[in-house]
C-alpha cells in the first residue's frame, strides 16, 4: 500500500476513535446529567406533595378542633344519645333528642362542607354513637371497639390521625 492510503486509513482510524470515544464519553456524561435533573426535579415535586398533604391534614386538625370546642358537642348529657350496642337492623328505631338532632346538624354541616369527608361521627364512653347522618343499616356496633375510639381515648385532648381502616357500613377506607 502506498503511504498516501496508510496515512489516510491512520487518520481514519483515529478520527473515527476519537469520534466514537467522544461519543460514548458525551453519551454517559448527558445521561447522568438527565438523570440528575430528574431526580432534582422529582425531589421538588415530592416536596410540593408533602406539603400540601402536610397543609390538608394541618387544616383538618385545625377543623377538628373547632368542633371539638363546641359546647353542645362536648355535653356530658350523653345518656339518650344513639346506642347501637344492642341494635338489631329489622326492629332498630332512631329517637334522636334535641341536643342530639343539634350536634348531628353540626357534623352534617361539617360533612357537607368538606367535600374529602364522607361522615362525621364520635363515640361516646356509654357506647352511644352519633353521627352526621344515619346509617345505612343500622346493625349492631360498638364505636368504643373502632380505632379512631381507641387512638382518642388513649390521647385525650389531642388530634390523633389512624391507619387506614375499613369501614363499617360502606367499601371506603377511612383515616379516622
Amino acid at each position: 500500500m502506498k503511504l498516501r492510503v496508510k496515512a489516510l486509513l491512520l487518520f481514519t482510524s483515529v478520527g473515527v476513535f476519537v469520534v466514537v470515544t467522544v461519543g460514548i464519553f458525551q453519551y454517559f456524561n448527558l445521561r447522568e446529567e438527565k438523570l440528575q435533573t430528574i431526580k432534582v426535579e422529582v425531589s421538588r415535586q415530592i416536596e410540593h406533595v408533602d406539603h400540601a398533604l402536610r397543609w390538608f391534614l394541618e387544616e383538618g386538625e385545625r377543623d377538628l378542633l373547632g368542633l371539638a370546642a363546641d359546647q353542645r358537642v362536648r355535653s356530658r348529657n350523653d345518656q339518650d344519645f344513639t346506642n347501637f350496642l344492642n341494635a338489631d337492623e329489622h326492629s332498630f328505631e332512631y329517637h334522636i333528642g334535641a341536643l342530639e338532632s343539634e350536634i348531628i346538624e353540626i357534623l352534617n354541616a361539617f360533612r357537607t362542607t368538606h367535600p374529602h369527608v364522607n361522615s362525621v361521627y364520635m363515640g361516646r364512653e356509654n357506647g352511644s354513637f352519633v353521627r352526621s347522618h344515619k346509617r345505612p343499616r343500622p346493625t349492631r356496633y360498638d364505636p368504643r371497639t373502632r380505632p379512631w375510639y381507641v387512638l382518642a381515648k388513649d390521647n385525650p385532648g389531642e388530634v390523633m390521625r389512624t391507619k387506614p381502616y375499613r369501614s363499617v357500613t360502606s367499601s371506603d377506607v377511612n383515616i379516622g
